[in-house]
């Protein structure tokens, strides 16, 4: 977008960018146990997205004299950003159910893993999570980790073996007793490893699924859904699901680790930028050739932009590049004939363009 360079220019296009603010449309998805869509409306090109992870079921609350102990789940997690969509995109959106309490817990929706212990032990809160076509596990483009269940107390004491927080990119580890290890934390490259009582191991975390807790051991809970999904464990609380934003697509990137203690998770989506289809080139960008075959060279000027995508007339995403210079080459080999659009994103402008694949 470019704006007039002369004074009532600029103040027409001040006026209508904040009348565009007061009126920004905001979607909201709350948790319904089911994969949920939403289509980027025309001219959108930018949206800011609030993403909040379940939390973990608590495991057995016991009360000694006058004072109740809760060994609760971890919180899940939030992620803030902003994100770069294509007008006729759509998204799926996974909301994450919370894990429910002991006896046995049960994994909440969207990667929570289970008690499955005899009782007492917690199932993991699910991630949530915003994809893009063709919406697998690894399209998942922004994704908030869920709490892990909570456990049981240490035998012979008080304390209380609360779940992992979610959130972050390491999961925050369960809490457990001396001699027994509690469920880690899913990271951004592998899930958290379960707990281990000197006896048998629960299950590790996963991609995107949190770890179950180690069968016929009281107090074993379920770890957190994520990206990487939380460990299990025995006799201890489980790891929270670590949280992960695609960087080439996503900016201004906010994680916060236990936030969600209520319950299920959420999603907001807040349509930002109202950018139309440029079908006359920019003076600072230049497709060449346009059509192309095999290559397109992308020429920007001083406009600072740092990524760039191609999605096809369906608003599916076929190709991603970092903007590291002035020139930009993109290979076409794999994509089909047909209309494709471009988007340049920056810090200070956002452009649209069409072009041709022969």
């Amino acid at each position: 977008m470019h704006l007039p360079k002369t004074k009532s220019g600029v103040l027409a296009c001040f006026l209508l960018l904040q009348f565009c603010a007061a009126y920004a449309q905001v979607h909201t998805f709350s948790f319904t146990g089911t994969s949920q869509s939403w289509t980027v409306p025309p001219a959108i090109t930018s949206i800011a997205v609030d993403v909040v992870g379940a939390s973990g079921g608590r495991g057995l609350s016991v009360m000694y004299g006058t004072t109740f102990f809760n060994n609760a789940g971890g919180g899940g997690g939030r992620v803030q950003c902003r994100m770069a969509v294509t007008p006729g995109m759509v998204l799926q959106i996974y909301v994450g159910g919370k894990g429910d309490t002991s006896s046995p817990g049960t994994g909440g929706f969207n990667g929570g893993g289970s008690g499955l212990s005899i009782g007492w032990g917690g199932g993991g809160g699910g991630g949530s999570d915003i994809r893009i076509a063709p919406y697998s596990l690894n399209d998942r483009v922004i994704v908030a980790g869920g709490g892990g269940g909570g456990g049981l107390v240490c035998p012979g004491t008080i304390d209380i073996l609360k779940g992992g927080p979610g959130g972050g990119t390491i999961g925050v580890w369960g809490q457990a007793c001396y001699g027994i290890t509690q469920g880690k934390g899913g990271t951004d490259t592998s899930g958290g490893i379960g707990g281990y009582n000197g006896t048998i191991y629960a299950p590790s975390g996963a991609l995107g699924m949190g770890g179950n807790g180690a069968p016929g051991y009281y107090g074993s809970a379920g770890g957190g859904g994520g990206y990487y999904g939380g460990g299990g464990s025995v006799n201890a609380g489980g790891g929270g699901g670590s949280s992960r934003v695609d960087t080439i697509l996503a900016s201004g990137i906010i994680h916060t680790t236990d936030y969600n203690n209520a319950g299920n998770g959420m999603v907001t989506i807040t349509e930002l930028s109202v950018v139309g289809v440029n079908t006359v080139e920019p003076e600072d960008i230049t497709l060449f050739p346009n059509p192309a075959t095999d290559e397109l060279m992308i020429y920007t000027g001083a406009t600072p932009y740092n990524t760039c995508y191609v999605s096809n007339t369906l608003g599916q995403v076929v190709m991603r590049k970092d903007i590291v210079s002035t020139q930009t080459k993109l290979i076409l080999n794999g994509l089909p004939g047909g209309m494709y659009y471009l988007t340049l994103s920056g810090a200070y402008a956002t452009n649209v363009l069409r072009f041709i694949k022969k």
